[in-house]
């Protein structure tokens, strides 16, 4: 089979790399730089010349012409299905499977979370929102990518799932974040927390991942900040629109949208630990020096 990839970013990359094991992977090669163009990974000078060799196309990256339904489209043969790794807004992705339905273009919105590369695919899943047929039908594509590949069922769906994770991940970074930076700053090694909090109760996602790697000096994330907001301000929308209480998610929104205003646009997520540890640490020498 044929795989089209629509996108430049690494994270593109990486999934063409995964998807090249098995399957024969078209890019679009005009933003692709050579050294991740492979023997399996063909370069294609544009969508029309990629939807001719391809009936799946996978979005990789934030593309203007998907937000322009009757563009996109109108450069796609009937029978195209379009799988979107992005996340963003569930009633885009409703609007856009609605516009290209009309034009027998199938359309699964299938956000891939992943806060670094390196964790594909462990620590990773796939959300998808569209046909039931048509997910299945794209599963050992998206399975070849990440194993943990969950069909939520009608189109935005797979969005409003990937927004719970991106909340969910978030918020047990922050607290991570903090409790490790007190316990630091009383004395305790991150080494130890980390053996303690990953065999009780206060095991997540953050103690597992953050802890181990900040105790070795590894980055935990390639993400950008700004992304992370931006899905975090998406999900607190979401949850206005149904009159879910997003008190803790939208604290966790306004601390990050905070550091992202200071840390700057180039910001990963990993920056925001060392904010944490500093305002630990300046309470710490507060505390001592008022003793």
């Amino acid at each position: 089979m044929n795989v089209g990839i629509v996108g430049s970013s690494p994270l593109a990359a990486v999934v063409a790399r995964r998807l090249s094991k098995a399957f024969r992977v078209h890019v679009l090669a005009p933003e692709w730089p050579t050294e991740h163009l492979q023997r399996e990974i063909v370069p294609v000078q544009d969508l029309a010349a990629l939807s001719q060799q391809c009936r799946v196309l996978l979005v990789c990256a934030a593309s203007a012409a998907l937000h322009d339904a009757a563009g996109f489209g109108a450069r796609l043969p009937s029978g195209t299905t379009v799988v979107d790794l992005n996340s963003g807004d569930p009633a885009d992705a409703q609007a856009l499977a609605a516009e290209l339905q009309q034009r027998g273009i199938g359309f699964i919105d299938a956000p891939l979370h992943c806060e670094s590369h390196a964790a594909l695919p462990e620590a990773s899943a796939i959300t998808c929102g569209g046909p039931a047929g048509a997910v299945a039908a794209v599963r050992p594509l998206l399975e070849a990518i990440c194993p943990k590949v969950i069909d939520f069922g009608d189109a935005g769906n797979g969005r409003a799932a990937a927004l719970v994770v991106a909340t969910v991940a978030a918020a047990n970074r922050l607290v991570t974040y903090e409790t490790a930076a007190m316990g630091f700053c009383n004395g305790l090694s991150v080494e130890d927390m980390g053996t303690v909090l990953t065999r009780c109760s206060g095991n997540n996602s953050g103690t597992v991942r953050l802890l181990p790697a900040i105790a070795a000096g590894r980055t935990t994330a390639d993400v950008p900040l700004r992304s992370v907001v931006a899905d975090l301000t998406l999900a607190s929308q979401l949850a206005a629109k149904v009159g879910a209480p997003m008190m803790i998610g939208n604290l966790v929104r306004s601390l990050l949208q905070a550091e992202s205003n200071r840390l700057g646009s180039a910001a990963g997520l990993d920056d925001t630990f060392s904010r944490f540890h500093d305002a630990t640490r300046q309470s710490a020498d507060r505390a001592q020096a008022v003793a």
